[in-house]
């Protein structure tokens, strides 16, 4: 793991100021609103940094032990761009929506990530620290190039 892991380097992974953050999630929790409440929100640790994850799921507790669903947002967004979706997958099985890191989520960003070798490598690391070996992946846009 890198050194630099308490503290986001000032080139990498940030907001410009903490307002417009605030009025960013704002903005965002009323879209996650639209669509199936989260079951529970976590934060993993990386090489590269946090990644924010939002857990939905089924009901019926037989699903639980179906394959999850893990999906992962295009370029410049945040997993609420999942609303429309989290709902009728979240019916049938366990969901993971990632915010990546370097995008404007939730996730903090330590560490470059934009090389494909490490783009795998922290999908791989945040997989693991959410116990997921066995995965279906959705990636819409940059999240499809990742997947």
């Amino acid at each position: 793991m890198p050194e630099n892991t308490t503290r986001p380097r000032r080139d990498i992974g940030r907001y410009v100021n903490d307002e417009l953050r605030d009025r960013y999630f704002a903005a965002c929790d009323a879209v996650y609103a639209l669509g199936a409440p989260a079951r529970s929100e976590t934060d993993v640790e990386t090489s590269f940094g946090t990644t924010h994850v939002y857990r939905y799921g089924p009901a019926d507790p037989a699903a639980e032990s179906r394959t999850p669903v893990v999906l992962i947002h295009g370029s410049g967004g945040c997993s609420a761009q999942w609303y429309p979706n989290t709902r009728a997958l979240g019916a049938e099985r366990p969901v993971y929506a990632l915010d990546t890191p370097g995008d404007p989520g939730r996730s903090v960003q330590r560490e470059e990530m934009w090389q494909p070798e490490r783009a795998a490598q922290w999908m791989d690391e945040a997989l693991d620290a959410l116990g997921l070996d066995r995965v279906h992946l959705v990636g819409s846009s940059y999240g499809g190039w990742l997947v």
